[in-house]
């Protein structure tokens, strides 16, 4: 057997020393990217990020885009349900809201109902004229009407001011002789506090009459 080794000291410092740095990791650092033996997570940290991501959409949409899509078309169903449910309850209290008609052809008692005219019965291509008189006054109608009868006489009509129908006792016999189909004309003048009606027509010669 050998003596064992004798070491001073600086020696055993020394052997120390070597001892700790070979414990050490002495592979290489690197300042950017991955050293050689290593895995980097970083990528696989995008891919489970960009999964995660797709996952979150609905029928190709975001969530929030979606919930909002769908509460739109709710609102918008809602609304029409609603709409026609209002319309048919509207149609159906409608008839009820009516007034009631007048039965036995009655009319209320606060309305009156002008009397009806007396039939005029006038030759068939009779002519016709209007006359609005020259000076209005409570004492005359409100217009003149002329117009021919079957036998050829000319007729005139007074009508008065509020009902619009024909005065009473107010039918004229203007003049006789008129040729049948004869043009009417009528004209009116105030003067010296009287009022004039004078009215134009041919007779059966062709000659103006009036």
């Amino acid at each position: 057997m050998g003596s064992p080794e004798v070491l001073t000291p600086y020696q055993q410092q020394e052997k120390a020393a070597q001892e700790y740095y070979a414990q050490k990791d002495t592979r290489p650092h690197y300042v950017s990217g991955t050293p050689p033996g290593y895995q980097s997570t970083a990528g696989q940290a995008e891919v489970q990020t960009a999964d995660a991501r797709r996952e979150r959409t609905v029928c190709g949409l975001k969530h929030d885009v979606f919930f909002t899509v769908l509460a739109v078309v709710i609102v918008v169903f809602l609304a029409a349900v609603l709409g026609g449910v209002l319309g048919t309850v509207l149609n159906k209290s409608g008839p009820n809201n009516q007034p009631s008609p007048i039965s036995n052809g009655s009319i209320p008692s606060n309305t009156s109902s002008p009397a009806t005219p007396p039939p005029v019965t006038a030759y068939q291509n009779s002519g016709i004229s209007l006359l609005v008189p020259a000076h209005s006054s409570d004492e005359l109608p409100a217009f003149y009407f002329y117009f021919q009868t079957a036998e050829g006489a000319i007729i005139e009509d007074a009508y008065n001011s509020t009902l619009m129908h024909v005065s009473s006792n107010s039918t004229l016999l203007v003049a006789g002789g008129a040729a049948n189909g004869t043009p009417i004309a009528a004209t009116s003048w105030f003067s010296n506090g009287h009022t004039t009606r004078q009215v134009f027509f041919l007779d059966s010669s062709g000659n103006v009459m009036t």
